[in-house]
């Protein structure tokens, strides 16, 4: 994004449109407004945390058509995580997504960033992002790990309150599959 900022005037409309059009179909934005530009530029943009030079753009014959945003996280210098990640479904299941998630890492880890953090859901509507990523996302890991210890346990049984399941759950265990 960064490199994209002098070489295209109207680079912001083009973020934000991007942007816009990527949330509307991810679950956790899907039932919020858009944000306004003005809005947009000072929660992104001009955000603190925003690494807009770790920030991938997919570029198509001159179309934004893909998008990886990469922010720092909090005062964890070792830390970024990458935000949200998508492809215009006309674009789909070309790889675009994972040339853009494997630029961001590259370029996380260039920068001395020890860890990368993602999230992903499996109902946002990109049925290819779930199935062609190199690894099984720690959060996917931990609910299917949670979900089987809860398996046969009284009904109102609290993880939270059972020292084996916080341990494991809930402390400084990490689950990733790289």
């Amino acid at each position: 994004l960064a490199s994209l900022r002098p070489a295209e005037r109207d680079w912001l409309d083009r973020f934000y449109r991007l942007y816009t059009s990527l949330a509307a179909g991810v679950l956790w934005a899907s039932h919020a407004a858009p944000p306004d530009r003005g809005t947009f530029r000072r929660t992104h943009v001009e955000a603190p945390g925003f690494l807009p030079e770790g920030t991938a753009v997919a570029v198509l014959d001159g179309e934004w058509v893909g998008l990886s945003e990469l922010w720092r996280s909090g005062d964890d210098r070792a830390t970024a995580y990458q935000e949200l990640t998508g492809v215009l479904p006309a674009h789909r299941r070309r790889g675009i997504a994972t040339g853009l998630v494997a630029a961001t890492a590259d370029w996380a880890r260039r920068h001395g960033y020890r860890r990368l953090l993602a999230t992903t859901g499996v109902g946002n509507g990109e049925e290819n992002s779930s199935r062609t990523l190199a690894y099984i996302p720690g959060g996917v890991l931990r609910g299917m790990l949670i979900a089987r210890h809860l398996d046969g346990k009284p009904e109102d049984f609290d993880p939270f309150k059972d020292e084996t399941a916080k341990r494991l759950f809930f402390g400084g265990v990490r689950y990733l599959n790289a």
